[in-house]
């Protein structure tokens, strides 16, 4: 029965991706945007287990904050999806034009030494906004990122590798960032590690 749940939803997902990514990003957001609200309205189980969460992580918030917090959580997984059924013709200089990407002298410059002395810098990033997106943008911008995450719960998307960049400022991203999967014990890992080149 699970594995059948799993085939359909990777069938759904992918289905929905392919759609998405033939349209403008504009339209496939505003897409995407309307399925992460009907899914909102029609998961009463999602609902009730992100309320729960956001009231032990806010018991002083009114439940109507909460409710306006979770659906707009909801809305942002559209948006993420949208832009993810993009990544695959994405260029670093579209990135460039609609990431803001900005670290810290001091942060740039303990990469030159780390790099210098051929060492790796870890990163530790939250999930927060479009986290796919960070990983991409760094490699297309910055340098070629390596990326920790927990494998997913549907197990047929498990078997078909991620979405990667390019470290070319012209060609589509598809190399440049290599991605790990680790035990699916290990939860809320979200490391960018620039690796020297």
């Amino acid at each position: 029965m699970k594995f059948a749940r799993h085939v359909l939803e990777y069938i759904a997902a992918g289905a929905l991706l392919a759609v998405l990514a033939l349209l403008p990003l504009s339209l496939a957001t505003r897409i995407a945007l309307f399925v992460s609200r009907a899914l909102f309205a029609s998961l009463p189980r999602l609902r009730r287990i992100g309320l729960r969460n956001l009231e032990l992580a806010f018991p002083n918030l009114p439940l109507a904050e909460r409710c306006r917090l979770l659906k707009q959580s909801f809305e942002n997984f559209g948006r993420i999806i949208a832009d993810f059924a993009h990544f695959s013709r994405t260029t670093p200089a579209h990135l460039a034009a609609r990431v803001e990407t900005s670290l810290p002298q001091a942060l740039q410059a303990r990469y030159r030494a780390a790099k210098a002395a051929g060492r790796g810098v870890i990163f530790v990033t939250p999930h927060l906004g479009n986290w796919e997106i960070l990983a991409l943008a760094a490699s297309a911008i910055f340098v070629p990122v390596a990326y920790l995450a927990r494998s997913l719960d549907n197990l047929c998307s498990n078997t078909t590798p991620r979405v990667s960049a390019a470290a070319s400022a012209t060609a589509p991203l598809t190399s440049a960032i290599q991605f790990w999967k680790v035990s699916p014990s290990l939860t809320a890992v979200v490391t960018s590690a620039f690796w020297p080149t």
